[in-house]
């Protein structure tokens, strides 16, 4: 997907970007311990690398999309952040080497996200996705499909995540709290 294809939030600074996708990242930074280092998993444009950058966190964030890196490297740089170009499911394991991955409104963008999801080799994991019940998949372009709070356990189950705790999202313009039953699912995973 293209920096342009008007799925990717494009804006120079976060006052730019959509509330809810910038809260996500904020609630990511708040969870993890002091100076994690984190991997993104489909960091698109980068603003959500620098929210975890400026939280004191260092980041690697990947995407597919030479443009969109491109363009994050130019509006939301820093010292703690470095971008790479990578097929979500191209490298034999995600992750290793880091304290969590965050993979927030990116597993719908993948046919199959099951390969890659059993390939982040970190201990914890935050991924969100959109609330099936609540946010009915019409054939969004760029989507294969939503996910029902069920559907989203069982596929992070059988990828050898273990849910510890469950957060949601109730509008664009919300912040994380507890829950399952808002627009967007957010599961707080653990190997």
């Amino acid at each position: 997907m293209s920096l342009h294809s008007g799925e990717r939030q494009v804006a120079s600074s976060l006052d730019g970007i959509r509330y809810d996708h910038v809260a996500r990242y904020k609630f990511a930074a708040r969870s993890l311990p002091e100076k994690s280092r984190v991997l993104d998993i489909g960091c698109g444009t980068g603003y959500g690398c620098r929210v975890l950058a400026d939280a004191g966190h260092s980041v690697i964030g990947i995407d597919n999309d030479t443009e969109s890196l491109a363009y994050a490297g130019a509006n939301f740089h820093s010292d703690s952040i470095e971008y790479i170009e990578r097929d979500l499911n191209g490298w034999p394991k995600l992750g290793r080497q880091f304290d969590a991955a965050v993979c927030f409104e990116t597993l719908e963008h993948l046919r199959d996200p099951r390969p890659m999801l059993r390939k982040i080799g970190c201990k914890r994991l935050l991924a969100s996705v959109p609330n099936e019940s609540l946010y009915k998949f019409t054939g969004q372009q760029f989507h294969f499909r939503h996910y029902t709070k069920a559907e989203f356990e069982q596929l992070l189950t059988e990828c050898g995540w273990k849910i510890q705790q469950w957060f949601t999202q109730d509008t664009i313009t919300s912040d994380v709290r507890e829950g399952h039953n808002g627009w967007t699912l957010i599961a707080d995973c653990v190997r």
